[in-house]
């Protein structure tokens, strides 16, 4: 015989199963790898970004920016993408130049 609490268990591990398992819409954080990607100019600051090259299906290529609201799968060849990279990139760059000790 099964338990009520236990079966209610059982449901609760099978739904939030399935909402980690369905696909992303564009737009929302990323969960696991780009399927979809956004043409839409991200606005938020950008943290960091990989480049994601198409892997076994459903994955496609893609930029993925990492920003305080999450991970965004980018069409890798928008025109902002690119100025988004550039920008994050100079920023970095003078970051780490500010960061190291000049020499005596």
């Amino acid at each position: 015989m099964v338990s009520c609490e236990g079966m209610l268990k059982s449901a609760l591990v099978a739904i939030v199963l399935v909402t980690l398992a369905e696909p992303r819409s564009v737009g929302e954080p990323l969960r696991s790898c780009c399927t979809k990607v956004t043409r839409t100019e991200i606005t938020d600051p950008i943290l960091g970004y990989t480049i994601q090259h198409k892997l076994p299906s459903p994955c496609v290529n893609a930029v993925i920016f990492s920003t305080e609201r999450g991970l965004f799968c980018a069409y890798p060849r928008a025109p902002w993408v690119a100025q988004k990279i550039r920008a994050f990139e100079k920023a970095r760059h003078q970051t780490a130049t500010q960061l190291t000790p000049s020499s005596p």
